[in-house]
């Protein structure tokens, strides 16, 4: 599943990369809806979480996301992530108060 949406083609689906020392450390998609956006996939190497990257991918689709007219942005993340549920409701809701 996450190699096709890696793979995937679409002037609405956006993939940021972060790399350390030419090596992918993290990645972080974005889906456009018609008034809403996605943030679909948020993953950092184990060995660089704890070191803004998260953060700075975040940044980055939120920069995305406004040249776009988004009401909302929705966030979908497995059952299991609790930390990612609570590090990307904090910045998606600091992002739209702002």
């Amino acid at each position: 599943m996450f190699e096709q949406k890696l793979q995937r083609q679409s002037n609405h689906y956006f993939k940021l990369v972060a790399e350390m020392a030419d090596h992918i450390v993290g990645i972080a998609c974005l889906e456009i809806k018609d008034d809403s956006a996605e943030l679909d996939e948020l993953v950092v190497h184990m060995k660089y979480r704890n070191q803004n990257v998260r953060i700075r991918l975040v940044n980055n689709l939120e920069i995305i996301a406004m040249n776009y007219p988004c009401k909302e942005v929705t966030v979908r993340f497995a059952a299991r992530n609790v930390s990612a549920l609570k590090f990307t409701t904090h910045r998606i809701q600091l992002f739209w108060n702002d």
